[in-house]
């Protein structure tokens, strides 16, 4: 939901106990993002570890993916931009986005 409707929505209703993200939004807010990563090579590893996050049903599985990709991205220079992106869009609010919440 896009925040204007979002705070529209807040303004007329009560504040929802949990706030979804719609999954297409969100993968194409990723695939826009992914330009930040110059090798199409790495743009294509980082979008299936993308999907892979987004789609993975055990919280404790997610954790742990969560931070392998969080610490994989940071640490190299390719896509140490797209990492900083992502943990301060994304980082915060996994329960809005990940499937397994």
């Amino acid at each position: 939901m896009a925040e204007n409707f979002f705070n529209a929505w807040i303004v007329e209703m009560k504040r929802p106990k949990h706030r979804l993200y719609c999954t297409w939004h969100v993968d194409r807010t990723w695939k826009k993002n992914l330009v930040k990563i110059k090798s199409k090579d790495k743009q294509c590893e980082t979008c299936k570890l993308l999907r892979t996050l987004l789609h993975e049903q055990d919280p404790k599985a997610f954790e742990i993916i969560f931070e392998e990709a969080i610490n994989q991205l940071s640490a190299n220079d390719d896509t140490v931009d797209f990492a900083n992106y992502f943990v301060n869009n994304y980082g915060t609010c996994v329960e809005s986005w990940a499937y397994c919440n």
